[in-house]
């Protein structure tokens, strides 16, 4: 009953399962072919035609499902964007804040300079006074 429900099933002898296996499909390009048979060749993979290699694709249409995710998206991209901006201007003010921070340092270092060196003018003219004085006083005795 089997045998006649497939009557066309051939039945391979096991040297040509072994013919197979020793010429694979890659060393008929490396030896002459006398049996210029195309079907030889099947098992090779065929060029696609131009027209199948070039060919356009149709625009993508949107089914229902999708339109309605593409708010979703460009919600998403908005998102994005904000928070990208979000970051310039806190960027933006961070480098605000350190720029005062440095000229408010600098112009407490420039205060503490001309502090400075006010003290050192009064060091030197009390300096100078009290060496006036010993001098005088020196002058005096002697």
């Amino acid at each position: 009953m089997m045998a006649d429900s497939m009557p066309d099933v051939e039945l391979h002898s096991s040297s040509d399962v072994l013919k197979n296996s020793v010429n694979p499909p890659y060393a008929d390009s490396t030896q002459t072919n006398a049996d210029p048979d195309p079907a030889a060749g099947s098992n090779q993979r065929q060029p696609k035609s131009m027209e199948e290699r070039f060919t356009a694709k149709p625009e993508r249409k949107y089914s229902s499902e999708e339109s309605t995710e593409s708010p979703i998206t460009r919600r998403r991209r908005d998102k994005r964007k904000e928070k990208r901006g979000r970051k310039r201007r806190n960027r933006a003010q961070q480098l605000n804040e350190y720029n005062g921070r440095l000229v408010a340092r600098h112009m407490h270092d420039e205060i503490r300079i001309q502090d400075l060196k006010r003290q050192i003018k009064l060091r030197w003219l009390q300096d100078v006074e009290f060496l006036a004085r010993r001098l005088h006083s020196r002058a005096h005795s002697v």
